[in-house]
Order: C-alpha cells, then structure tokens, then sequence
C-alpha cells in the first residue's frame, strides 16, 4: 500500500487514483455511477 501512494505522490496523481476505494457519484434524482469496484468472491 504505501508503494501505491508513493508512486501517486511522486507522479502527481489525485489520490481517488491509487486508492482502492469506490468512487459514487450521484447525479439528480435517477443516476448512480460507482466506479473502481471490484467484487470479492
């Protein structure tokens, strides 16, 4: 993990990029975007 966040340090990347968190977006009242999920099976 921390060579993930080093890496995103040293190239200036936001740090929604390297983490492995999902990113939700809402938009009104009829649209939900989830982006980087992964499943565990």
């Amino acid at each position: 993990m921390r060579f993930r966040r080093k890496m995103g340090e040293l190239l200036e990347m936001p740090p929604e990029v390297t983490s492995n968190l999902p990113k939700i977006t809402i938009s009104g009242f009829d649209e939900v975007i989830i982006e980087n999920f992964a499943r565990n099976t």
